[in-house]
C-alpha cells in the first residue's frame, strides 16, 4: 500500500493520526473560500519521482503517482508489472487544471489556453501518468464516481483478478482540493456547516452538519493469493468480497430507509460466506450529513438485527474525498493487523437516529479482530461494501 494525505505520506503516519484522534483540518486559503480543509502539506513529488514533467503535473496526478510508487515498492513487484491492470478512481478529477482552462477562455479568449494543459484536465490523466511512468501495458479503467469511487474501484479491481491472464492490479484513488469543487458541494449542502452551526465533521453526532473536504491519494496492490505467496510478498489481508449497487431512489438523495445500502451489505456478506455475527467491526461510509447518518444507521440496524458490530468512522480525522472508501479499506486492514479499532472523533451526543449503534468513542482493543466490513456511498443512491479478513 502507498498513500498521501493530510496525515503525511505513509501507512504508519495514517495509523498514528487515527489512533491519536486529532482532526487534521486547518484553515485553508489556497482559494477564496475560507474554512477548514484536510490539505496535503509539505509534499514534494520530486522526493519520490525525480522527473521535471511530473513536477509540472496537477497535484491530483502527483498524489496518484506518488502513492502508486510507494505501493509498488512496498509490494516489491517493480520487475513484473508490465501486464498489471490499473483501476483508477477519483471524486471530481483534475478540477484545478479545468478551472485554469476556463478562466483563460473567459478572461482572454480561446487562443490563450495552453494546449498541454488540456491533457492534464481529463479524468484519466493521473492513471495515464502511472502507466507511462512504469511502462504498464495492461488494462486501464477510470471511475469518476465521487465519494463512493474507492469502493467501486476496489470491486472492479477484484473482478479483474478473476481473469486468468491478470495476476495483479494497482487500484488507485486520488483527489485534490479546488474552489469549484468546494463551492458546488457547499451549494448542495454537503459541506459543514450546512446549518449555520459550528464547522466540523462529526459523524453520528447530534450536531452533524456536513463534511470537511480533504485531498490525497491511496494505492493498493491486489494479487491472487498464489502469486503473492510465490513472491513472498508482504500481505496485509484478504479482500473476502465486494458488492456494489444503487437504490434508484431519486437524483441527489438516498432512500432514507437505508434499503439500498442494506442490500449491498448483505450481498457482500453472502459473497464472503459469512453471517452478521462474524463481522467484528464496521467502518462507516457516512459523510456526516443528517441524511447520510440516517441512511447508514438504518442499514446497519436492519442488517445486523441480533448482533450489532462496533461502528467507527475515520472521516472525522481525515475528512471526505473520493479516496475515502479506499482509505477505509486501509484503515480496516491496519485495524486487523493491530487488533485495535480507531475511534470516531467529535461525538458529544449521539443523534437520535444513531443511538442504537455501538459507536467506538475511543480506540478499542479487540484481540479477536479478524473480519471487518467497510462501506462507502454517495448521494443519488450509489453504494459499495467490502469484507476484509485477516490473512493466515
Amino acid at each position: 500500500m502507498g498513500m498521501v494525505g493530510p496525515f503525511g505520506t505513509s501507512s504508519e503516519a495514517l495509523w498514528n493520526a487515527l489512533i491519536r484522534g486529532n482532526p487534521l483540518f486547518q484553515p485553508y486559503s489556497r482559494y477564496s473560500l475560507r474554512g477548514l480543509a484536510g490539505a496535503v502539506r509539505n509534499f514534494h513529488v520530486m522526493d519520490y519521482v525525480k522527473k521535471p514533467r511530473v513536477a509540472r503535473s496537477p497535484r491530483i496526478s502527483q498524489y496518484a503517482l506518488m502513492s502508486a510508487v510507494q505501493a509498488i515498492t512496498d509490494a516489491n513487484i517493480n520487475k513484473n508489472i508490465k501486464n498489471t491492470a490499473i483501476v483508477y478512481g477519483t471524486g471530481t478529477g483534475p478540477t484545478e487544471a479545468t478551472e485554469n482552462i476556463l478562466d483563460a477562455m473567459i478572461d482572454e479568449g480561446l487562443g490563450t489556453v495552453e494546449p498541454l494543459l488540456f491533457q492534464e484536465c481529463v479524468f484519466n490523466a493521473p492513471a495515464s501518468l502511472i502507466s507511462i511512468h512504469f511502462k504498464i501495458r495492461g488494462p486501464l479503467i477510470v471511475l469518476p464516481m465521487d465519494w463512493v469511487t474507492g469502493g467501486f474501484a476496489l470491486k472492479v479491481a477484484v473482478d479483474f483478478l478473476r481473469h486468468n491472464d491478470i495476476n495483479s492490479v494497482i487500484v488507485v484513488v486520488s483527489d485534490e482540493l479546488s474552489q469549484s469543487n468546494h463551492e458546488a458541494r457547499r451549494y448542495l449542502k454537503l459541506v459543514s456547516p450546512n446549518d449555520g452551526g459550528e464547522e466540523g465533521m462529526r459523524p453520528f453526532d447530534q450536531s452533524h452538519n456536513g463534511a470537511i473536504l480533504s485531498e490525497g491519494s491511496v494505492a493498493l496492490i491486489l494479487e491472487k493469493a498464489d502469486n503473492a505467496l510465490q513472491r513472498k510478498a508482504p500481505i496485509y489481508g484478504e479482500i473476502a468480497s465486494c458488492a456494489t449497487g444503487s437504490d434508484a431512489y431519486r437524483v441527489g438523495a438516498n432512500n432514507p430507509d437505508g434499503s439500498g445500502l442494506t442490500r449491498v451489505m448483505r450481498q457482500s456478506m453472502a459473497r464472503a460466506n459469512i453471517n452478521p455475527e462474524d463481522v467484528d467491526c464496521l467502518l462507516a461510509g457516512t459523510f456526516a450529513t443528517k441524511q447520510s447518518d440516517l441512511v447508514e444507521s438504518r442499514a446497519v440496524t436492519t442488517t445486523f438485527t441480533d448482533h450489532l458490530p462496533p461502528v467507527t468512522s475515520i472521516k472525522s480525522v481525515i475528512g471526505e474525498m473520493g479516496a475515502s472508501g479506499l482509505f477505509n479499506v486501509v484503515a480496516g486492514l491496519l485495524a486487523i493487523r493491530n487488533g485495535l479499532i480507531p475511534a470516531t472523533v467529535g461525538i458529544t451526543e449521539c443523534a437520535p437516529e444513531c443511538e442504537k449503534l455501538d459507536i467506538v468513542m475511543s480506540p478499542r482493543r479487540l484481540d479477536t479482530l479478524k473480519t471487518v466490513m467497510v462501506n462507502s456511498f454517495f448521494v443519488s443512491g450509489v453504494y459499495a461494501s467490502a469484507v476484509l479478513r485477516a490473512w493466515s
